[in-house]
């Protein structure tokens, strides 16, 4: 187990409403819950996020997209030092509103991702292709728990 350590996850999916995946992200949510009530991590936060943020006007200012921008940089920072990818982590259009002739850009973001942090620093993130594997979101969250290191090698050498 983790206990003692500084560990938080923060869950980003880009929607809770009944029309889309809600009973995968209903388990995940219990999963985020089982896992920090049997101590593998202190806390956990959940972000519902939308499908984008727009870079136009006042847009930027808006403290979820300046979050969301914030670690969307963390993770690509990440993985270029861990020599990983993220598939779909920051895919930029230009869209036209059909309402009031607006052109805008939009950063899109996956359809749900996990960041796991210890000590204030991110240790990695799913989805995520590490070492030629892809690991989903799903098997991030079961490996925090077997401690098995299948995502993070070097989680079971901290776990031991």
């Amino acid at each position: 187990m983790t206990q003692g350590r500084q560990n938080s996850l923060e869950l980003y999916v880009r929607s809770l409403a009944p029309r889309t995946a809600i009973r995968p992200h209903l388990d995940r949510l219990q999963t985020l819950e089982a896992l920090a009530a049997d101590g593998f991590v202190s806390e956990y936060t959940i972000h519902v996020v939308g499908d984008g943020i727009i870079h136009e006007g006042d847009y930027e200012g808006v403290p979820v997209a300046q979050h969301l921008t914030q670690r969307l940089n963390e993770i690509e920072a990440w993985a270029e030092e861990n020599d990983a990818s993220i598939p779909g982590i920051r895919t930029t259009t230009v869209s036209e509103t059909r309402f009031n002739d607006m052109e805008y850009t939009v950063t899109r973001v996956p359809h749900k991702m996990v960041l796991e942090y210890t000590g204030g620093q991110l240790r990695f993130c799913s989805p995520a292709i590490t070492d030629g594997k892809r690991f989903s979101v799903d098997e991030h969250l079961a490996d925090i728990r077997t401690s098995a290191g299948y995502s993070d090698r070097s989680r079971v050498e901290r776990n031991l």
